[in-house]
């Protein structure tokens, strides 16, 4: 369920904030955490 929700909101242009981040992940990981 959570995985198409994200899918809609990547297709409608959502991008997530990573910056602000407190654990050591690449971005791809950040992303999908967030």
């Amino acid at each position: 369920m959570l995985g198409k929700l994200r899918g809609g909101m990547k297709e409608a242009g959502y991008v997530p904030d990573t910056n602000l981040s407190l654990f050591d992940l690449e971005d791809e990981e950040k992303a999908s955490e967030v």
